[in-house]
This record gives C-alpha cells, sequence and structure tokens, in this order.
C-alpha cells in the first residue's frame, strides 16, 4: 500500500503547475522567424534506423538519491508497422525489443507506431510516486503501461489529439505518475503513434523534480510569450499611428511564427485551442504558410529600393517576394480545406521555408557592403537562423544530446534573430522620424520663401496680406491699428548713378531702419521696389499712432553709408488708421497709399494721416490703386500657381 504522503505529494505537484498557468494565459510565446518553418520540413524527412543487437536487458535502477533519470540509454523499441499492436501482444512480443541504434533519444519520422519497452528496478526505502514523462508536447498519440509481473497496474492515455483533460496531470508534457514499491520489478511500456518527429526527451522523476523543471519551463516560456506580445503590440501600435507598412509585415511574421512555436511547445494544446483538433492538425501548416508570406514581404519592405525604372514598373525583387507571399496565402487557405495534406505540406514548408532569405541574400550582402547596418543585422539575423537549424537538424537524427540546450537552441536562436529584426524596425523608425523632420524643415523654408521678400528679409505681399486681415479682425476703437505705407524719395537717381548692387543694399538698410524704430509685435514689409508697409496694432489713441510715424521718419536723418560713399535719403510716409476709417483691407490700404501720395504731391519728405476727403480728392490715381489691387490679389494669385 502506498503512504498517503506520496499520494498528497503527486496531487500537489499538479495543482501547483495548475497555479502557475495563468501566467501563460496573458502573453502568446516568443516569436520565431518564417525561416524557422523549415525545422518543420526537416522534421517530416529525418530518419533514424533501429538496429537488432540482440543485447541483453538492462534494467533503469531507481533510489532514494536520484530525482531525476534518463529513460533512453535502457530503452528498447519494437515497430508496429500496421498500427494495430495490442499492448497484450506487446507484452507477449517484449523479447523481439531491440536497443535504438541512434544514441540519443530520438527515433526520427516513421510512418510506423513505435514501441518502448523500459524494464524498472528500485532500490527505495519507501514505497513512492514518480513521474514518466516525455517532454515533447507536438506527439500526437502516447499510450503509457506500467506492468508489475506481467499485469497492468497503471496506464495513461496522452498525446495532443486527445482530450486534455484527460491527462493525469494536467501538464504541457506527456506525464503519468506512477507508484513504485521498494525493491521491487517493473516493466514501462509505452506506444507513440506521431505524424511528425519522434522526439524523446524521456524521463523518470521524483515529483518534487517534475514540479521544478515543470514551474521553471513555463515561468521562462512565460516570459518569452510576454516579450513576443510586446512585440507584436508595439509593432501594430506603429503601424495603426504611422501606417508604415513594414510594421504591419513584421506583425504578421510574428503571428505566425509564434501560432507554429505554441503548437511545437504544447502551449497551444494547453491553454490557446485546448481540444480543438482541428486546429491542432492544420496550425503547424497554415502558421508555416502566414509566417513564410509576413517573412517575404518583411524582407521586400526592409530590403526595398527606389530601383523602379522610369515608366514606374517593380522591380524583379519586388514583385518575386510578393508573389511568394501570395502563394504562401494560397497554399495556407487550400491545407484548411483539406486540398493538401500534412505530408504534401512538408515538403513544401522545407522548399518554401528558406526561399525569403535566399532570395534576399545578395541584396542584405550588398546593403552590408555599402556600410549600410540594415544589411548587416540581416545578415546576422540569417548567420544565428542556420547555425540553429543546424543544431536541432543534429538533435532530430540523433547526432546530438537531446536536453535543455539543444531543444531550445532554436528558440534561443530565434531570440537573437528577432533582436536583429526589431532593431531593423528601429532603423526604420529612426528613418521616419528624420523624413519627417526633413520634410518639415523643406515645408518652413517654402513657407518662408512664400512670405518672406528673398533680399531683405522682411514680410513680402502675401505675408502682408494676412497679418493685415488677422490684425483687422482684432482692432476696435481702443485697440487700433495703424497702417503705414512708405516710400523712398528720390531712390530711382540713386539707383541708376551707383548701380543695380547700391540700390539694393540701400534697401537693406533701409528694411534695417524701418525694424529698429518699431515695437516687436509690429510687422515691417516690402510690398516692391522702394515701397514698405508697416502694420502697428495694439495702439491707444492718435498721439501713438503719431508718435510711431515720426520715429519712423527720424530714422533717415542720418545719411546712408554706401561702401565709401555716402547718401542722403528721406521717406515718405502715409497713413490710415482702423477701425476709425474702416474695417475693409482693401479700402485702409487704399487711404494709406493715397495719403502718401499727398505727402509726395506737397513735397515729399511727409508723414501724412488720412482724413475725411482725402480718398475722394486722389481717387483717380492710377498708382494708388493698382498698389492696393496687386497686395489684396498677391494671396489670391499664389494660391492658382500652388505656390
Amino acid at each position: 500500500m502506498m503512504q498517503r504522503s506520496n499520494v498528497v505529494s503527486i496531487r500537489c505537484a499538479e495543482i501547483a503547475i495548475a497555479n502557475y498557468s495563468p501566467i501563460l494565459r496573458i502573453a502568446l510565446f516568443f516569436l520565431v522567424k518564417a525561416r524557422f518553418l523549415l525545422f518543420f520540413g526537416l522534421l517530416s524527412f529525418s530518419n533514424v534506423t533501429i538496429a537488432n543487437h540482440g543485447d541483453s536487458v538492462d534494467s533503469l535502477k531507481l533510489n532514494d538519491s536520484t530525482p531525476i533519470v534518463s529513460v533512453w540509454p535502457k530503452a528498447r523499441v519494437l515497430f508496429d508497422t500496421d498500427r494495430s499492436m495490442s499492448v497484450e501482444q506487446a507484452i507477449t512480443a517484449l523479447p523481439k525489443f531491440d536497443k535504438p541504434d541512434a544514441h540519443y533519444s530520438t527515433l526520427g519520422v516513421r510512418p510506423e507506431a513505435a514501441w518502448l519497452h523500459i524494464p524498472i528496478e528500485t532500490t527505495l526505502s519507501a514505497p513512492r510516486y514518480w513521474v514518466a514523462d516525455i517532454d515533447y508536447p507536438p506527439l500526437n498519440f502516447v499510450d503509457m503501461y506500467l506492468l508489475r509481473d506481467g499485469k497492468i497496474v497503471q496506464k495513461a492515455e496522452l498525446g495532443s489529439l486527445r482530450p486534455f483533460a484527460s491527462r493525469p496531470l494536467l501538464a504541457r508534457s506527456h506525464a503519468m505518475p506512477i507508484a513504485l514499491d521498494p525493491a521491487s520489478h517493473y516493466d514501462l511500456l509505452v506506444r507513440i503513434d506521431t505524424r511528425g518527429a519522434m522526439v524523446l526527451p524521456f524521463t523518470i522523476e521524483s515529483p518534487a523534480e517534475f514540479h521544478n523543471t515543470g514551474v521553471f519551463e513555463q515561468m521562462l516560456q512565460g516570459l518569452l510569450i510576454g516579450v513576443a506580445l510586446c512585440l507584436i503590440l508595439y509593432s501594430l501600435g506603429q503601424y495603426a499611428s504611422t501606417r508604415e507598412r513594414l510594421f504591419g509585415k513584421y506583425a504578421l511574421l510574428v503571428f505566425g511564427s509564434l501560432s507554429f512555436t505554441l503548437l511545437q511547445l504544447g502551449i497551444g494544446a494547453q491553454y490557446v485551442w485546448r481540444d480543438f483538433f482541428w486546429i491542432e492538425r492544420h496550425i503547424a501548416g497554415i502558421a508555416s504558410m502566414i509566417a513564410i508570406g509576413g517573412t517575404f514581404l518583411f524582407l521586400e519592405e526592409a530590403l526595398r529600393e527606389d530601383d523602379r525604372g522610369g515608366d514606374g514598373k517593380r522591380s524583379w525583387f519586388e514583385l518575386t517576394m510578393k508573389c511568394g507571399a501570395a502563394l504562401a496565402a494560397i497554399i495556407a487557405a487550400l491545407h484548411a480545406l483539406d486540398v493538401i495534406s500534412l505530408r504534401a505540406m512538408s515538403v513544401i514548408v522545407t522548399v518554401m521555408g528558406p526561399l525569403p532569405s535566399t532570395i534576399a541574400t545578395p541584396k542584405m550582402i550588398q546593403r552590408a557592403r555599402r556600410g549600410d547596418p540594415v544589411g548587416w543585422y540581416l545578415v546576422l539575423a540569417f548567420t544565428v537562423y542556420m547555425i540553429s537549424v543546424v543544431v536541432i537538424t543534429a538533435v532530430i537524427r540523433g547526432k546530438m544530446p537531446v536536453n535543455f540546450w539543444t531543444l531550445h537552441s532554436f528558440q534561443f536562436g530565434a531570440t537573437l534573430d528577432m533582436l536583429a529584426f526589431l532593431y531593423v524596425l528601429t532603423l526604420r523608425t529612426k528613418a521616419i522620424r528624420l523624413a519627417a523632420l526633413h520634410a518639415s524643415r523643406e515645408r518652413d523654408i517654402m513657407r518662408a520663401l512664400a512670405h518672406t521678400d528673398p533680399l531683405t528679409g522682411l514680410a513680402n505681399r502675401r505675408s502682408l496680406s494676412d497679418g493685415l486681415s488677422v490684425a483687422l479682425a482684432r482692432c476696435s476703437k481702443e485697440n487700433l491699428l495703424a497702417v503705414y505705407v512708405i516710400d523712398l524719395d528720390n531712390f530711382k537717381p540713386i539707383n541708376d548713378t551707383h548701380g543695380h548692387d547700391a540700390g539694393d543694399e540701400l534697401l537693406v538698410i533701409a528694411a534695417k531702419r524701418f525694424q529698429a524704430s518699431v515695437r516687436s509685435g509690429d510687422v515691417v514689409s516690402r510690398v516692391g521696389g522702394d515701397e514698405f508697409v508697416v502694420l502697428a496694432s495694439g495702439l491707444r489713441n492718435a498721439a501713438q499712432v503719431e508718435e510711431l510715424g515720426r520715429a519712423l521718419m527720424a530714422a533717415f536723418d542720418e545719411p546712408i553709408k554706401l561702401g565709401e560713399r555716402e547718401v542722403k535719403i528721406a521717406i515718405t510716409i502715409g497713413c490710415a488708421v482702423a477701425p476709425l476709417q474702416g474695417k475693409d483691407s482693401m479700402s485702409i490700404l487704399k487711404l494709406a497709399d493715397d495719403a502718401m501720395y499727398e505727402g509726395k504731391q506737397a513735397g515729399k519728405a511727409r508723414f501724412t494721416i488720412a482724413h475725411e476727403g482725402t480718398s475722394d480728392a486722389l481717387a483717380t490715381s492710377a498708382k494708388a490703386t493698382a498698389f492696393s489691387v496687386i497686395i489684396m490679389a498677391t494671396p489670391l494669385f499664389a494660391q492658382l500657381i500652388g505656390l
């Protein structure tokens, strides 16, 4: 009779693992790149032969001091060609079981079912529970039988295509608790029938060791799943906010790779699609095609260059990669409809898995030679991928031991691979940010050119019109707007006598004197030739209007030095005040311009404020009218020509 404490111990191990499972309910396992799916194809064509050594049976020793023992060195195998052998027939055929030829825990991929026989001898101090565990979740059907004196004392039906609740332990792996008495002999028979690789990391361990190993594995995968989930959400968020297609394609690649990995690690059957056997049978092929298609699109986008011809046709690289992605989508749909079988999918995945990287390799190398970090990191990712493929292939073929590091080699390689891909995304994000900054600067430059006089740096006619419209809308009787129209007296003779360069220099100096004479919020603009306009808002009364006008006049009391020469120049100013004399842009400018021409006719070098009748007296002045119309028409004309 087994002690009650042992029963409690094994149930505690089961409950503990179940309590850790919510960690995995909030995450999905770390992404594995689409080329990872070559592994799927390799599983379908690896094979390990069995040799008939005729060795004598050697029992597996279990004692109190060894918490975990590998089954493989003591295991013997018998293949069931037609998959019809019952456990009774297997017991009868025990003398026919032979030691496997492979030194490590794998039988490769075989069309027949396989029976394993493990003789057990205990040297325990007291009865206790152990756990027989095969830590390779994709195995479809696993039947375990514990025999004593040729009779079945315990059995369990396990496997990814059986109801999860039927498992004795609700664990990710295929595990059965076995009750063993001290100084006893047992036989453990295990039948394995699966369409994939028979990778068999088979151990018998104490409940505490099983619990610790299971918790560590669940925590590790939960951590990596959380990282994967963050990367997916980050990519989708970036795609939604920037509409940068590379992020969307990266998310597609990760989703396909993640789905395939959930199958391989048993997390999908345990939490995501529990007892949904259609998904369990089809997810490998569908996820493989999604990941391959995502890799085609991701590499095409990451390595795309502006290499279209003058006729706008796509490059051969772009067309090839997009056709590859479309083909992967069609194959996935046909497999979902059972038009393409799983065995045919294995061949297709084997062929298509490495294609995206193979096609993109020349462009990766070309980018790397140019010093482009995108090329270097993609080359690094492909190199890491190939190393991990070699390791996992050697495990499947029985050339390397099946342990924690080799079984996780592809995951660790994929981690480095995805970090390289993430850096490529970072580079793309940086490029987008720099492009946006460059575009913003170009817009600022174009706006400045459209609103600035290129010679003096003052506001031009278009900017004056915009500023005047805003200022008129804000002015009131308590917040007056003064419009000063200014003309340089006798500018043409100076320009003709000393040359255009001297004339330009004079205009620049005049602009600086105007700016020095006004307040910080006032607008000084050059509207053409030797004509300037000043907008001064926030004035309280007529005295302030006149005070500013006199300050502008006084700015030209001193002569202007042009090279080695000094010239004396005066200005004539006409002023109109809004809203006292109107709130219409064209009318207020015309009033100020009329006042300026009134001062010209009165002898120049004058400051004149518009008054009643001024506009009527000079209404026939063609130049004044044209001046106002040109200023107001400039924005409309600029819009028509697209400035």
